[in-house]
């Protein structure tokens, strides 16, 4: 809503259990449970799978049919997404260069600070992926693209001292590249939570069309 508020055309999938895409059934045999993307990711993972995998595929799916939208300028398509929503923001920004713009709020962080220093849902999890890289490397892949990064303070989830980490490292790689403007941190006093303070004003300015005010 507050995207289309700011003038922009939203699309906004309902990502692998979540929404109408849940396992409503299967969740209601087992008393209590509050994990919807429990079930599926262990299914998944049973297939050699992962929901991040099925989650991203969806995502480039989703900018195919995009694309073809009279409605949506193609080539000023950015993506922004919280928590587990960052995580498939970070991969498909840092994977699609169609991506120009990429918000990704409540997720940047390091791997051991975060979701292996407590219990965090299954479909945060990719076999083998903390043998590779860290979190600023998904990150990196984005850069020089602009890139607005969010967290709140009091974020239990992704602790803020590590996340102010990431935004050092990532302030050197954008200078680096010669485009330290295009990295914005919103540091804001919240939760585990969206802050949308500098978010719509970051991508009227980096997805604007050359001449226009704002971008649809």
């Amino acid at each position: 809503i507050q995207a289309v508020q700011a003038g922009f055309v939203a699309v906004v999938p309902d990502q692998f259990g979540f929404g109408r895409r849940r396992d409503f059934d299967f969740e209601k045999t087992i008393p209590g449970s509050s994990d919807s993307s429990q079930h599926p990711s262990m299914y998944l993972t049973h297939l050699g799978r992962t929901m991040a995998g099925l989650r991203l595929f969806d995502a480039l799916r989703m900018l195919d049919l995009m694309e073809k939208m009279e409605e949506i300028q193609s080539d000023h398509i950015g993506v922004v997404g919280i928590s587990c929503g960052g995580f498939i923001a970070s991969l498909v920004a840092g994977v699609d260069p169609r991506i120009k713009a990429a918000c990704i709020s409540g997720f940047l962080n390091e791997f051991r600070r975060s979701i292996l220093a407590m219990h965090q849902s299954v479909d945060h999890f990719v076999a083998g992926l903390g043998k590779q890289i860290e979190m600023l490397d998904l990150a990196g892949l984005i850069a020089p693209r602009p890139l607005l990064m969010e967290s709140g303070t009091r974020d239990t989830e992704f602790p803020i001292g590590a996340s102010r980490r990431i935004v050092e490292n990532l302030q050197e790689l954008y200078g680096l590249l010669g485009a330290p403007e295009r990295f914005t941190a919103d540091i804001f006093s919240g939760d585990h939570e969206f802050s949308g303070r500098q978010t719509w004003e970051f991508f009227q300015k980096w997805l604007a069309s050359e001449g226009d005010e704002a971008a649809p």
